[in-house]
């Protein structure tokens, strides 16, 4: 709708009926508007991270890259687990923290779980990272002490954020944020050259002329942060520290497991998200955002009941690891602000003009298999865009309406088919529920609605497919009693190779040990499941 107002500094707006992907839709106009006119950034807040997951791939289609979308993802761990989000959740972070500070953003996507996550002070990230270039001087034992400081694991191999190696004038590193890790080589202190290369066939590519190596974690390891921790500690927790594993780990350089809800005794003071976002960003947040964050802070107390017992790994309190929901709806009154609802809202709303497709699922049983969808193509004075998920859905489709008198156009994305003026379009997009835009007299129709099957989950997997050959290099580096990650049973020792019988067929297993003494055989047809584990060293 061209009417919208949008909010002043301080003051917010409320839109209701945002039904289906119109919300989506709703985002990607405003995010455009924003940065065409008042070079304003926008904050996405969503409810949870399946819903920031469908929000980011259908804003993404509604923009078509026009304008730069980013993810703050949550640490998809439950309050004080004891262990640590996976590399590459704290490498997107700390990359998206990195372009937050630097003021340099256009639209991020989040969760409203994200607001009471405690974060480092806003100038960590930049007094702790390391801008590589070539020709710099840098001597070659400083930096790799510099690098295990900033929380890098030093390995045989490189394959995961977060670790280095050093092979003769050559040190591989995988910093956190990039898209590759770098080889670095030098001709005695001189950095000679720097060059992307593949971590499957450790072979270097694309040559670069610097980079910046953000650090391995969001608090750090360094002489002077590792002493303000113990004396935290001491202070903060009564008996002895030195019975206390977590603290012998950060005592010896080491971040143990689930280090991240200790971050308050590395720092004099933390930050939140919303310190790190620019002054004049404009949030856009659900109307249950205060019920959200109640049930957050009432979970965290649950969890705190449980886990505040056990005298061996003593936690912090709920106000000091969390910032409380009354503190976060405080501080968001210095953003302009939008609720949004799928709901009409109250209260002077812009309740769109948004309403829900009929059902017109095909029937493909049935001799006349798109009689719902052909009746509502009737009666539907507008033009229609039909999205899938895949193209070979798509053709299915125009096999199913090219017999009935429907000129159907395949199109590319939403800006080609709002600036033409065809009938009916299709596209390849991942939209969940599709929607009836009256004033736009557009109607959006989805797979799920047609064909009436869930779309499988677009949740980003956090490691892409392996080459076999990479996985079995990394597990030649393990020794018996190594840490080891598999996909679905979490970490175990690694205590070798075993030959079992299976049915009268003799095969090769992985022998990994669990808590208790537990052991699970997985098959080495399976590697596919299994990864070394980066979180800390191989003793802890």
């Amino acid at each position: 709708d061209n009417d919208v107002a949008l909010p002043h500094v301080g003051g917010i707006v409320s839109w209701g009926r945002l039904i289906g992907a119109s919300g989506s839709l709703a985002a990607a106009e405003l995010s455009e508007i924003l940065f065409n006119n008042h070079g304003q950034p926008l904050i996405i807040l969503a409810e949870n991270s399946q819903h920031a997951d469908q929000m980011e791939a259908e804003i993404g289609f509604f923009l078509n890259n026009s304008i730069h979308v980013e993810r703050f993802t949550e640490w998809d761990t439950l309050p004080w687990d004891n262990f640590s989000p996976h590399q590459e959740i704290i490498s997107q972070r700390l990359r998206v923290l990195s372009v937050l500070s630097s003021m340099k953003i256009d639209v991020v996507i989040t969760t409203v779980n994200v607001l009471y996550q405690r974060l480092p002070p806003l100038d960590y990230i930049a007094s702790r990272s390391l801008n590589l270039e070539e020709g710099q001087i840098l001597p070659r034992k400083d930096f790799t002490k510099t690098l295990t400081e900033a929380g890098y694991l030093r390995v045989s191999q490189v394959s995961e954020y977060g670790e280095y190696a050093v092979r003769g004038s050559l040190i591989d590193v995988f910093p956190m944020g990039a898209e590759s890790p770098i080889r670095i080589d030098f001709f005695d202190n001189e950095i000679e050259s720097l060059r992307y290369f593949s971590v499957e066939t450790q072979i270097s590519s694309k040559k670069v002329y610097k980079i910046q190596v953000l650090p391995a974690k969001e608090l750090p390891l360094d002489k002077d942060s590792v002493t303000a921790f113990r004396n935290n500690y001491r202070e903060r927790f009564e008996g002895q520290p030195g019975k206390s594993k977590i603290y012998q780990d950060v005592s010896e350089g080491i971040a143990c497991g689930g280090i991240e809800y200790y971050l308050p005794l590395f720092f004099r003071s933390t930050a939140t998200f919303l310190d790190y976002i620019p002054a004049n960003s404009i949030i856009l947040f659900p109307d249950s955002l205060k019920h959200i964050l109640e049930k957050l802070w009432s979970e965290a107390k649950d969890r705190y009941s449980l886990l505040s017992l056990e005298q061996n790994r003593p936690i912090l309190s709920i106000e000091e690891t969390f910032i409380n929901p009354e503190k976060i709806i405080s501080q968001m009154k210095s953003f302009p602000g939008i609720r949004y609802s799928t709901k009409s809202l109250d209260n002077e709303a812009h309740n769109f003009d948004v309403r829900m497709p009929p059902p017109m699922r095909i029937e493909v049983r049935y001799e006349d298999a798109a009689a719902a969808l052909i009746k509502f193509l009737k009666s539907f004075d507008g033009r229609v865009i039909f999205t899938t998920d895949s193209p070979g859905r798509r053709e299915q489709l125009h096999e199913i309406l090219s017999g009935r008198g429907l000129n159907l156009t395949r199109i590319n994305n939403w800006h080609e088919f709002r600036n033409e003026k065809f009938k009916c379009g299709t596209a390849i997009a991942p939209i969940n529920d599709g929607a009836i835009l009256n004033s736009a007299k557009i109607a959006v129709i989805s797979e799920q609605q047609l064909f009436g099957e869930r779309i499988k989950s677009r949740r980003k997997k956090r490691r892409k497919n392996r080459d076999p050959a990479t996985i079995i290099r990394q597990l030649d580096d393990l020794q018996e009693g190594s840490p080891i990650v598999h996909e679905e049973h979490g970490i175990g020792r690694f205590l070798g190779l075993v030959t079992l019988e299976a049915g009268g067929i003799k095969a090769e297993f992985l022998n990994l040990q669990y808590a208790d003494g537990d052991k699970l055989y997985v098959p080495v047809h399976a590697l596919g499941l299994i990864s070394r584990y980066t979180g800390a060293s191989i003793d802890n």
